[in-house]
């Protein structure tokens, strides 16, 4: 039946599915710039004269890098960084450091490892040190020209231009930003705690440069791997507590207390359907027994330098999960020259292309959405604002997905659980990511859906489809061949999607998933018959055993 007001057939969907993604203004090119953004996180290029590098979307702060570019041009090298979050023009410090024998190991005269403008020692040496906080620029401790540098807080864009001549010749570039503290003119010091005047996050008694973002991080840089056993964890955890040094734990506001919640924990361990839950950094899912997720625990020792090197006892739980495990590690080493640039200035200037992105495996795209939701975070709704949001997509290799396929390649999506992210599945279970390809011959999906703990409504709904829109810009996907299912709250969003969008989605089916946002609601109270309608295969009984999400 045709709509009445379109005179059309209505779509599958709703209408964020459909069209051509829109341009916000990060991703607009000014004067002299060309080539189209990568969106392709942590991968590089050569377009026509220009240097791209794509940076991942972790940050969602004033101080989180998007793109970099370079191109040579009259009067020297002009860079561009485009962040996140521009609220204000002087907010955010960005530094270059430039090797120009592109040899990190290379310690001759001249060459620094220590930036200053409060960096200190960051282990990359180089010949050149371009700071710029978007009101001014300076290189190697010169002030530069007001026309050599210039910021736009609608693009987030901040461009210097610096007279240096590399000619034809190959330089390596390494790139930090944090914050810009404009009374010291320095990187603005990161505090254990944040306050109206400084950022937090320090780790206690371990002083790291102030930087939140270090460039040129491609996907072998970043490892992502699970690194956690459950079963020998807790037990580890509490002896480390009950051997403590008094003096270390009389600095615990009650140690006798934190030490009670890692046994409640450990005794619950058995009771627990979805063990993944204990690493929930939003909560504990034993928070009505008054016991503790393990991340709280891990976030409490640490502090007060109870972890030290005890084996089988990680400071993190999950490497990768946000894509930044590889650059947190150098800071605390103070030595980021494993993530360097070497920008080939003679294939710039000859108009060389070539796009280093892959073209199977995990990869985490970019993507634009129409929606303007404000900047940064809102810590109150777990809400990711911004207009560029990522997503997670597995190609299995030697799958023809740019339209050689006759009708295009199923399509999985997997939802993630409470208090994770799109890399949830290549973290910890990247083998059920690959046989899930296998299985169906297509590729796998895997929304952020701008947040840890949405469950699937409102935004996060909306970022399901802007996603998949923007896949189907970059593979042909067969919608009649199109999957959804999720792990604990991702099973109650596969259950909500489906039911919602019946016509999108030809199968469906829930992982340890819920039935309500609240695990404590129980029993059952959605209705056998709206699953059956949504296509959706029955939950198992284990899953109606109240996990949390």
């Amino acid at each position: 039946m045709a709509d009445e007001t379109t005179g059309r057939a209505p779509r599958p969907g709703p209408e964020a599915l459909y069209g051509d993604d829109p341009t916000p203004p990060p991703l607009e090119n000014g004067f002299g710039w060309a080539a189209d953004p990568l969106m392709v996180a942590g991968c590089d290029a050569y377009v026509d004269g220009e240097y791209l590098y794509q940076d991942e979307r972790y940050g969602y702060n004033a101080a989180d890098l998007l793109e970099f570019r370079a191109r040579p041009s009259d009067d020297g090298v002009v860079y561009r960084i485009t962040l996140n979050t521009m609220l204000e023009p002087d907010a955010a410090a960005v530094a270059i450091g430039v090797d120009t024998a592109a040899d990190p190991d290379d310690d001759g005269e001249g060459r620094r490892t220590d930036w200053g403008y409060g960096l200190g020692e960051v282990g990359a040496p180089v010949d050149h040190r371009l700071v710029t906080w978007g009101a001014g620029a300076e290189l190697d401790g010169q002030p530069l020209d007001d026309d050599r540098f210039d910021v736009d807080v609608r693009r987030n864009q901040i461009e210097v231009e610096v007279p240096l001549e590399p000619g034809a010749d190959t330089w390596r570039h390494y790139l930090l930003v944090g914050l810009w503290d404009d009374e010291a003119g320095a990187f603005r010091e990161v505090a254990v705690d944040a306050d109206d005047d400084s950022p937090g996050g320090r780790k206690a008694g371990r002083p790291a440069p102030p930087v939140f973002n270090v460039g040129f991080r491609s996907p072998d840089d970043e490892p992502m791997e699970r690194n956690v056993d459950l079963g020998t964890l807790v037990p580890r955890l509490a002896t480390v507590l009950a051997n403590a040094p008094r003096e270390l734990l009389s600095e615990l506001e009650d140690p006798f207390e934190t030490l009670g919640r890692f046994g409640r924990t450990a005794n619950l361990l058995e009771q627990l359907d979805d063990p993944l839950d204990l690493l929930n950094p939003l909560g504990s899912p034993f928070d009505p027994f008054e016991a503790t997720g393990i991340s709280e625990l891990l976030n409490e020792l640490d502090r007060f330098w109870l972890l030290g090197e005890v084996e089988g006892v990680p400071r993190v739980l999950g490497v990768g999960n946000w894509r930044e495990h590889g650059q947190a590690t150098a800071l605390a080493e103070r030595d980021v020259s494993r993530f360097g640039a070497d920008v080939d200035f003679g294939r710039l200037r000859n108009g060389v292309v070539e796009r280093n992105v892959p073209a199977s495996g995990f990869r985490t795209h970019l993507y634009p959405s129409r929606h303007e939701f404000g900047s940064g975070v809102d810590p109150h709704a777990n809400v990711l604002r911004g207009r560029i949001q990522p997503y997670g997509v597995y190609v299995p290799e030697g799958l023809a997905v740019d339209g050689d396929h006759e009708a295009g390649v199923p399509m999985t999506t997997a939802l993630h659980s409470l208090g994770n992210c799109f890399s949830q599945y290549r973290v910890w279970m990247p083998g059920y990511v690959e046989a899930l390809a296998t299985a169906t011959g297509g590729v796998v999906f895997m929304p952020q859906t701008r947040g840890p703990g949405i469950w699937y409504k409102r935004k996060a709904e909306l970022d399901v489809f802007e996603a998949w829109r923007d896949l189907e810009h970059r593979i042909d996907v067969d919608r009649s061949k199109a999957t959804v299912t999720g792990y604990s709250m991702g099973g109650f969003g596969a259950i909500i999607m489906a039911t919602k969008h019946p016509d999108c989605f030809g199968r469906c089916y829930a992982v340890v998933g819920p039935p309500a946002e609240d695990p404590l609601e129980g029993p059952w109270r959605t209705s056998s018959a709206a699953t059956t309608a949504a296509g959706c295969c029955p939950s198992s009984p284990r899953s109606r055993r109240t996990p949390s999400g």
